[in-house]
C-alpha cells in the first residue's frame, strides 16, 4: 500500500497558516488571496481556448479546450477540477505544505534550517521535449545525486519543489528546485554543490550563467515567504543575460509569453504534486509532515 503524499495533509496550526499569518515587521501578508487565484485560473481558461487552435505544432487543441474545462470546474470548487495546472487547487496545497514545513522550521530541535536552489545542468529542455518531460525521472535522479553525496547517512531533511522558467535568450524552460534543508543535509547540498560546478565547467558553451547550486547562508527573515518559495505554483519568462553588455544579470519575472505558457499548463497538467516534489526523512502521517528516520 503506498505511503499517503503531500496532497494528503491536512490544514496545519493556525499560526503557521500562511494564508493567514507572517512575521514581516510590515505585516503583510504576501500569500496569494483566494480571489488571486481564481483570477489566474479564469486567465488560463481564456488562453486556452483562445491559442487552441493557433498553435499545432506545439499545442494539442483538445487537450487545451479539455484542460479549460477543468480549470473551469476548479472555479467552482469541482473535485473534477483538481489538478496542478489550476491556481486555486495549488494554493490549497501550498497552505498546507508551506504551513507544514513552517513548522519543522520553527521547531529548534531542527535548527539549523535554511533553503537552497539546484539548477542541475541537464535541466534546460527545448518546449518540443516538455512534454515528453517525466519530473519523476528528473526528481529521481537528484535523490540518486544526494544519496552519492551523503544523504541516507546524514541528520535533517531536505523538502524540493520543482519550479521552472522559460528564459526568452535561448527559448527553453530552465528546470531546477527550491529546497528547504536541514542540519547534516546542509552539508549534503554543499557537496553536491562542488559537483555540479564541477560538470558545468566540463560542458563547452553553456547557457548557465549562474552558479548550479545556490545555498542560503544568512538566516531567513519575512517568513513565511521564504519557505513558500520552495513550493510554486506560478512559472515566469525570466532572462539571466544583459542584452546591452552580454553579461550575467537577474531579468526580471514576467508572464511566460503564449503559447509556451499554455504549454507548461498542459505539461503540468499530466502530474500529480507528488511527482513535483522531493522529500528525504520527511513523510506525511496522520495528515502531518513529520521528519522521518
Amino acid at each position: 500500500m503506498a505511503r499517503p503524499g503531500i496532497s494528503k495533509l491536512r490544514l496545519p496550526p493556525k499560526k503557521y497558516r500562511p494564508d493567514l499569518r507572517t512575521r514581516r515587521r510590515d505585516g503583510l501578508i504576501k500569500f496569494e488571496t483566494l480571489d488571486d487565484a481564481r483570477r489566474e485560473d479564469e486567465l488560463r481558461i481564456e488562453r486556452l481556448r483562445r491559442i487552441a487552435d493557433q498553435f499545432p505544432d506545439i499545442i494539442d487543441a483538445q487537450a487545451a479546450r479539455k484542460l479549460a474545462i477543468r480549470l473551469r470546474r476548479a472555479t467552482e470548487f469541482d473535485e473534477r477540477g483538481n489538478t496542478p495546472a489550476s491556481s486555486i487547487y495549488m494554493r490549497e496545497q501550498r497552505i498546507r505544505t508551506v504551513g507544514w514545513l513552517w513548522s519543522l522550521y520553527a521547531n529548534p530541535a531542527n535548527a539549523p534550517v535554511t533553503t537552497a536552489h539546484i539548477l542541475p545542468t541537464k535541466w534546460i529542455i527545448h518546449p518540443q521535449e516538455l512534454m515528453g518531460t517525466d519530473p519523476r525521472k528528473l526528481l529521481a535522479q537528484l535523490r540518486a545525486n544526494l544519496i552519492r553525496m551523503g544523504a541516507t547517512e546524514a541528520d535533517g531533511f531536505l523538502f524540493a519543489g520543482l519550479h521552472g522558467e522559460f528564459n526568452p535568450n535561448d527559448e527553453r524552460f530552465h528546470l531546477h528546485v527550491h529546497c528547504l534543508i536541514s542540519k547534516g543535509m546542509i552539508a549534503v547540498v554543499e557537496r553536491l554543490r562542488k559537483l555540479e560546478n564541477r560538470r558545468l565547467k566540463k560542458i563547452a558553451n553553456s547557457k548557465i550563467r549562474r552558479s548550479p547550486v545556490l545555498i542560503r547562508r544568512k538566516k531567513l527573515r519575512n517568513l513565511p515567504e521564504p519557505i513558500s518559495y520552495c513550493f510554486q505554483s506560478y512559472w515566469p519568462k525570466k532572462a539571466y543575460d544583459d542584452p546591452d553588455t552580454g553579461n550575467w544579470k537577474r531579468g526580471e519575472k514576467h508572464r511566460i509569453p503564449e503559447p509556451y505558457h499554455s504549454l507548461f499548463l498542459l505539461w503540468v497538467d499530466q502530474w500529480r504534486v507528488e511527482d513535483l516534489t522531493l522529500l528525504m526523512k520527511l513523510s506525511v502521517k496522520a495528515g502531518k509532515l513529520e521528519i522521518s528516520h
